[in-house]
């Protein structure tokens, strides 16, 4: 939807007369219409990217003109609002025009500069043409030295140059009647002809009313009040009326005519500028609102958010802000690809708006995230009540233009003003933490912001920097935890795993710092090199004449770039490691909306002798029938059907069937967390093939491994 709204937006501009441009922040052209091109001399250059000075190396003929549009935007950045000025450029035919131009800064939220937009209209035929109506004391003089003959010839001149500029002149007597109108003028006003209009009083005749129809009355009219105080008058927005009594907006300038101190008339030069406003509006428009949804931005959420914040402090009211983040979003994108994600979006977006009042607020924040605004709020609980009905909306299977069928959740976080924030930006804080931890502890619900959340979202951030330094220091390190096989007693395998001493708070466990990692990116960079450290360590021992299987977990991010399969062949390649020696473990989440993704990955992976185990079996959505389809060779019981054997009657039937089903789909079933002999006996009587858990070792170095693993030789030679 973006690319027709922006399509039609860049043919507009083509067509108007001005010539527009837009700079970054900082000062690098990145658009320009036909006309800018044009004026510049710059259709055949390469003129994006570039800076005012690096254009005027480029363009030598125009250096001083871009030298004064760098000082002009300088002045502009700094008042922080729209600038007018006049210029003059030297075109390319020789040919001096001035343009009136406006410079527009455009600011991101956070008060950095995004864009510059400059809009010159050209002004020169106006200008020419007030340097010679204004000037009425040299024309009188002139009547006088060359008496009726010159007159005649000046005002046929004057009479050829109205009526051959490219703007709108008309004159007015003392008591506002037309005088004379050139051809232009006639045509914008919607006549056929002049006689239409000279003679007629000009202000009852195309100004009589404002845009709605309101009467504007004659001594009301902003140019007939200037007249007698003898002033130039300039108006940037009136309203006149075409002949068939349709409004349209104008930009006008008005010069008095005074002869002997008293006002004899007054000359008005006007220019339609309605395609001017309409692009106006639409740049309004764009930068208040989100392209692909409609729905108000960032900057529309904050202008009402700072205002409902003082009416909930003034009239003792709440107003509550929602921060909305769609649950698996991501998945769509990956698998049907961008068109689809924005198809779902908007389709979201009509349905969240379907579900608020009038008086709430809800913005498109960028990518998945929304923000609503309720205000007048009387008890936390409306806000929650709200909260659950959007969830319910967006919580149901979606059909898509591309005839996919899709399923998204949606988790939110809410914020109450003033109570937890004075300003807008510590209420999106707050709501944003209370999101984050809606998101962390139960996908597809709502939490509410409380100040126990704010310390646990500070110790996050700090041990994502701290984690971030633990990589560049080398604070992690691998552990490897035997698995033994259940019939021999000998260890068959080991079980990499990641460990962080942190140099001030000590061992920091990984169900506190992988979470971390995986949102933020990091274990992609972790996963790797756990990869090349287990590989190593896995040659290292077959040189000490140990032929030993390490076992390393993947994570969903490293199957992302679609390419996981050829990093593992190229490490095994580094360290000369055979692919039956390296284990690779994937938990059933990572197979429930990638799957054809990571399928083709693991199928080749397979191909090359590697093993692979599905791990946490039974945590998850797959159905034993489903894993058939996939090439694994092992299954992993969670530890958390082990833990209630013997006493949890349930937890060992499940255990049974995990075990017996997957023999039948020729599996191999490791159980995880193995702490009693009970728990062993029961595996063992079941016909489960492995273990591993501190029955056995705990995860230990793999120095100790070495030694475990030739004492297990020399009694195996016994």
């Amino acid at each position: 939807m973006r690319k027709p709204i922006l399509s039609i937006l860049d043919h507009l501009m083509d067509t108007l007369s001005d010539a527009i441009f837009l700079k970054d922040g900082e000062g690098r052209w990145i658009y320009a219409n036909d006309n800018a091109l044009n004026l510049f001399d710059l259709k055949n250059v390469v003129w994006e990217g570039k800076t005012d000075q690096e254009l005027s190396v480029i363009k030598p003929q125009f250096h001083g003109t871009f030298l004064k549009c760098f000082k002009d935007d300088a002045l502009a950045w700094e008042m922080g609002t729209a600038l007018y000025f006049e210029e003059t450029v030297s075109g390319i035919d020789g040919i001096e025009y001035t343009f009136k131009v406006q410079k527009v800064p455009l600011f991101h939220p956070d008060g950095g500069r995004e864009a510059l937009c400059t809009i010159g209209h050209d002004i020169t035929a106006q200008r020419q043409a007030e340097h010679h109506l204004s000037s009425n004391e040299a024309r009188h003089q002139i009547i006088e030295d060359e008496k009726n003959h010159a007159l005649v010839k000046e005002q046929d001149f004057l009479r050829f140059l109205i009526d051959s500029i490219g703007v709108s002149v008309y004159g007015i007597d003392q008591n506002g009647i037309c005088t004379f109108i050139n051809p232009i003028g006639v045509k914008t006003l919607g006549y056929s002809n002049a006689n239409e209009i000279v003679g007629k009083p000009m202000h009852e005749l195309i100004h009589h009313s404002l845009e709605d129809g309101t009467h504007l009355p004659r001594s009301g009219c902003s140019l007939h009040k200037a007249y007698p105080r003898q002033e130039y008058f300039h108006s940037e927005n009136e309203t006149f009326w075409h002949k068939d009594h349709t409004p349209f907006k104008v930009e006008y300038w008005s010069n008095p005519l005074i002869e002997n101190g008293e006002i004899t008339g007054g000359v008005i030069t006007f220019a339609d500028i309605t395609q001017q406003k309409m692009l106006d509006e639409k740049l309004h428009y764009l930068a208040h609102h989100d392209a692909l949804t409609t729905l108000p931005n960032r900057v529309v959420l904050y202008e009402n958010l700072n205002h409902a914040i003082a009416m909930a402090r003034r009239e003792s009211k709440s107003a509550a802000l929602l921060m909305l983040d769609l649950d698996r979003f991501k998945d769509v994108n990956d698998n049907y690809g961008h068109s689809s994600g924005d198809n779902l979006l908007q389709m979201i977006a009509t349905d969240l708006q379907s579900r608020l009042r009038s008086t709430d607020i809800i913005a498109r924040l960028g990518g998945d995230e929304f923000a609503v605004l309720l205000r007048n709020l009387t008890d936390y609980q409306d806000a929650a009540d709200v909260a659950q009905s959007l969830i319910d909306t967006v919580s149901k299977s979606r059909s898509l233009d591309s005839g996919n069928e899709v399923y998204v959740g949606l988790s939110i976080g809410i914020a109450i003003a003033p109570n937890h924030g004075e300003s807008a930006e510590e209420l999106m804080q707050h709501a944003d933490t209370a999101l984050y931890s809606a998101k962390s502890l139960s996908k597809g619900s709502f939490r509410f912001y409380t100040d126990e959340m704010t310390v646990q979202a500070r110790k996050r951030l700090e041990l994502e920097f701290g984690l971030r330094r633990a990589i560049r220091n080398n604070e992690l390190y691998v552990v490897y935890q035997p698995q033994v096989d259940i019939k021999s007693g000998r260890i068959i395998s080991v079980e990499a795993l990641l460990r962080w001493n942190d140099p001030l708070y000590g061992s920091i466990p990984p169900t506190v710092f992988i979470p971390v990692a995986e949102e933020t990116g990091m274990i992609r960079e972790i996963g790797l090199w756990v990869l090349q450290e287990g590989c190593k360590q896995a040659k290292k021992w077959l040189t000490q004449g140990i032929e030993l299987r390490v076992a390393i977990n993947l994570s969903g991010r490293q199957f992302e770039d679609g390419n996981i399969d050829e990093t593992v062949f190229k490490i095994l390649h580094d360290y000369d490691l055979p692919p039956h020696l390296l284990e690779l473990e994937l938990t059933e989440s990572m197979l429930i909306n990638n799957e054809q993704k990571i399928m083709d990955q693991l199928h080749a992976l397979k191909s090359r002798g590697i093993t692979l185990a599905l791990d946490d079996f039974g945590t998850g959505y797959s159905s034993l029938s489903y894993l058939k389809q996939l090439p694994f060779d092992i299954l992993k019981i969670d530890k958390s059907f082990i833990d209630g054997i013997p006493n949890e009657n349930e937890d060992m039937q499940i255990a049974s069937s995990i075990i017996a089903m997957g023999h039948i789909l020729g599996f191999k079933i490791l159980a995880e967390g193995v702490e009693t002999d009970e728990q062993l006996r029961f595996l063992e009587e079941k016909g489960c093939d492995t273990y591993q858990g501190y029955l056995k070792n705990r995860p230990i170095d793999p120095d100790t491994i070495s030694k475990i693993m030739m004492h297990q030789h020399i009694e195996q030679g016994k």
